[in-house]
């Protein structure tokens, strides 16, 4: 070889590296596509022209083949399956990073890489996301009949939750992080619709949501800090609502009724619209629903039966507009106003379903959730801005009689006199509200370097009320003033009530870097500032100091009736995750080290009652995770994702003990938590239309330290099976005009303890834990049957088939005077509910 046709190869083999290094590039960095349908030359064409990817194709595999458009910011990969979907062919790439469309062989993997999702704050395929997500499509939790968190939660490896029913709320707990009784604090697992954050700023309980326009469901297990921020240090569950379509009208309306085991009726009513307003520049879409789930909770004290029920109705509206090229702005509006009965829990010393309260009990809460997002192409980037409202408001009563009549007995009368026959119940309000800003700007495809910036900005105000009223006259009036030294001119028993505002503000990065094509690397991190404040006043107004002379109620709070909280801490999180795709599309395999951080708060003190002051403000709690995962296409009809992890949880959250004082808040000890997940997916198992879908959860948090007035250390965390699973069989066929199916799923939950263990620690000694209980194990089944029935689809279902009535939830009550016995407060699953739905889309 001469010095002349030497230099030619060498720029030969020079320029070839650079086109497989730009093709690399090409196809692992998100881009805004555009892509229109027809012939699929033209759209191979189109797309190495847009994403400047090298693609190599025969003519004569292409020829005559149709593909749908492909719109958005995708990585040539993704778009490529998007376009190969239903051709028989499909990309396939090298070592090098070359990429040629082949024939597909005779299965395709069965990875449902088709899914885009959003929770990385990108718009990933899912089978490219180097983290531990599940996706739940819309056609699973249709085919399965979810109707509420609730419904689904069980088919998700790692998750466990408390259960009170719609009123009192759904709390779900991502790898066990619990640390005992949760109530005041902040949410260990987050839940999202599309980018609000749904967590009430009341009780720190999700949104009890009607599943209505939902696309998919997005599950990220592990600390996500620094793209979600508080509260997600176990994970984040995602709400992504359908969103409006410029290019055509559809329609689609719903129906259901079922009657419930020794209980009410279910019933419900939906409808949706897509209504294009411009061709491809802007469209509307609403949706309503009226859902009604029947009670069967029975008051034995009145007689009346299935108290517990309740009614919602929802709206949804979204308005999509794409003004420009490289511009998207949607607007959406959510509005949800549910009306509940009793509460969904029953007194052990009755028996079950059964509760004894001389007051019915009932609330109404109205959600309002606005959102405005605004996502701008900026070539070396997309800039996209997210404002949201989410404002909730809760009117509710509740019978108090039994709960007070031994409160009154004793810490006031003692033994001195029979209490008289008097009836307690009360009138609650909350109203809270919260407002978040989030501006994030995301890289484009510029380099092998890719990275998010962004801010955030959250404020919430929380404003309550309750008054309890003891009805006058009552008999035996007269000992109580005579005791109380005051008279009782009016039904005023007590009243609390304050104002808190809590403010987030964040600034947040993630920088990844590809190594090779297959290997990718990345790090995030996230600096909070925390802040919450609060104003409370409780006033007794059984006492002299709150009657004028005629026995009337004197409202003005004392100064002894006034407490204040206070709560200020700032700091970092970080995340660091590594990521190696295997080759053939065979998978990746990954390794996560992350942090997790949920903010703290503070216990309220007044004049005659005050708090040491290390004692007076908690701190966040932290967590660090240590995960190794994959996600595998194992043959052509078998996907298996699996993650074995381990948590090291410090300055855990929970309820302190000191020697004059009870019930506080803080800081108190370690946990560490040890666990695997796993989920198997197959399609067409045994015979064609046959799918499969397994998962299994091993979860260990135990106490690594004793703790006061908690447990000792070894002891497990309280409500968390070590054990739980599921399995979703689903058989479909075609039929006529349609399409058949039957559709069973089942589900385990393993045993569990209401507490930490059967004795409690504590400074004077230790003592006999009442709280303490064995939870039995249990499974659930439900069964669905889908008939095609002339262009509707014809739903058969029965719910928890055997009727098995597992405890989801149990708290002991004391009794410390004759006036009650202790009892536990137990929840348990739905009766069995067996009813039809029916479905028209036009």
């Amino acid at each position: 070889m001469n010095r002349h046709s030497g230099r030619i190869a060498t720029v030969a083999i020079g320029a070839c590296l650079c086109a497989l290094a730009l093709s690399a590039r090409a196809q692992t960095d998100p881009r805004g596509l555009d892509i229109a349908g027809g012939d699929l030359a033209v759209m191979l064409d189109d797309l190495a022209r847009q994403s400047g990817l090298s693609i190599l194709y025969s003519t004569d595999q292409v020829r005559g083949l149709q593909a749908e458009a492909v719109r958005g910011r995708l990585t040539a990969r993704a778009a490529l399956r998007l376009i190969l979907r239903g051709t028989g062919l499909e990309a396939r790439t090298d070592r090098s990073g070359a990429v040629a469309i082949v024939p597909r062989p005779a299965r395709a993997p069965i990875e449902d890489a088709e899914i885009i999702v959003t929770a990385t704050r990108r718009d990933t395929s899912v089978a490219e996301v180097p983290y531990n997500i599940q996706v739940l499509s819309g056609r699973t939790l249709n085919r399965t009949g979810a109707r509420r968190l609730a419904d689904y939660a069980r088919t998700i490896p790692g998750l466990t939750f408390s259960d009170e029913g719609g009123r009192d709320g759904f709390r779900p707990f991502l790898r066990g992080l619990r640390s005992g009784t949760d109530i005041g604090l902040v949410a260990t697992t987050a839940v999202f619709v599309d980018d609000i954050n749904v967590d009430r700023p009341v009780t720190f309980r999700p949104l009890d949501l009607k599943l209505l326009e939902v696309e998919r469901i997005e599950v990220l297990r592990g600390p996500q800090g620094t793209l979600y921020g508080a509260g997600a240090i176990g994970g984040v569950i995602r709400y992504v609502s359908v969103k409006p379509d410029p290019g055509g009208f559809e329609g689609k309306a719903g129906g259901m009724a079922g009657t419930v085991k020794g209980g009410g009726t279910d019933y419900e009513l939906t409808g949706s619209a897509n209504l294009p307003i411009v061709s491809d520049k802007a469209a509307l879409r609403i949706a309503v629903g009226y859902f009604r789930s029947g009670g069967y909770i029975d008051n034995a004290r009145l007689g009346t039966r299935d108290v517990n029920d309740e009614s919602t109705v929802s709206l949804r509206a979204a308005l999509r507009l794409l003004p420009a090229e490289g511009t998207t702005i949607d607007l959406s509006y959510y509005r949800q106003r549910s009306q509940y009965g009793e509460r969904s829990w029953s007194e052990s010393t009755l028996g079950p379903d059964t509760v004894n309260h001389p007051n019915a009990g009932w609330m109404t809460e109205t959600a309002n959730l606005g959102a405005v997002n605004v996502e701008q192409e900026l070539g070396f980037a997309t800039l996209t801005s997210t404002t949201s409202l989410f404002d909730v408001d809760r009117r509710q009563s509740q019978d108090f009689t039994y709960a007070r009549h031994d409160q009154t007995w004793a810490l006031r009368v003692g033994q001195r006199f029979p209490l008289p026959e008097f009836t307690i119940y009360n009138r609650g309000r909350d109203d809270a509200r919260a407002w978040a800003q989030e501006i994030r700007l995301v890289s484009g495809a510029e380099s092998r370097l890719d990275w998010i910036l962004g801010g955030y900005y959250y404020r919430s105000t929380h404003r309550n009320a309750y008054d309890l009223f003891a009805p006058v006259p009552f008999p035996g009036q007269g000992d109580i003033e005579a005791f109380l030294q005051t008279g009782l001119s009016d039904d005023h028993f007590s009243f609390s009530g304050g104002r808190e505002t809590f403010r987030h503000s964040a600034l947040f990065g993630e920088v990844g870097y590809r190594i090779t094509p297959a290997w990718r690397v990345s790090l995030g991190a996230r600096h909070y500032d925390f802040r919450r404040r609060q104003r409370r006043v409780i006033m007794d107004f059984w006492s002299a100091a709150h009657r004028d002379g005629d026995g009337f109620t004197l409202r003005e709070p004392l100064p002894t009736d006034i407490s204040l909280g206070r709560y200020d801490e700032n700091g970092e999180s970080y995340r660091f995750n590594t990521s190696y795709d295997l080759a053939h599309d065979a998978g990746l395999v990954y390794l996560t080290i992350a942090q997790g951080v949920r903010p703290g708060g503070y216990n309220v003190e007044t004049t005659s009652s005050p708090i040491p002051q290390g004692y007076k403000q908690f701190n966040s709690d932290k967590i660090w995770n240590y995960e190794i995962g994959g996600r595998l296409n194992l043959g052509a009809d078998v996907a298996l994702n699996a993650a074995l992890y381990a948590i090291d949880w410090s300055k855990m959250q929970t309820q302190v003990q000191l020697p004059t004082l009870n019930g506080l808040r803080g800081n108190a000890g370690k946990a560490r938590g040890r666990g695997v997940e796993l989920e198997i997916r197959t399609r067409d198992w045994l015979s064609p239309g046959l799918s499969l879908s397994l998962g299994a959860a091993w979860t260990d948090v135990r106490l690594r330290e004793r703790i006061d007035d908690i447990g000792f250390a070894g002891e497990r965390s309280p409500f968390v099976p070590r054990v739980s699973g599921s399995a979703i069989i689903d058989y479909a066929r075609p039929l006529g005009d349609g399409e058949a199916g039957i559709n069973l799923m089942v589900t385990y939950t393993g045993a569990s303890t209401a507490d930490f263990g059967p004795v409690r620690p504590g400074l004077a000694g230790d003592i006999p834990n009442p709280q303490y209980a064995r939870l039995g194990d249990y499974w659930l089944a439900n069964l669905g049957i889908r008939l095609p029935l002339g262009g509707h689809v014809l739903r058969l279902f029965v719910d928890n088939m055997f009727d098995t009535r597992g405890t989801l939830y149990s708290v002991y009550q004391a009794s410390y005077s004759p006036y009650r016995q202790s009892f536990r407060q137990v929840t348990t699953a739905r009766p069995r509910t067996a009813g039809a739905s029916l479905e028209w889309i036009f």
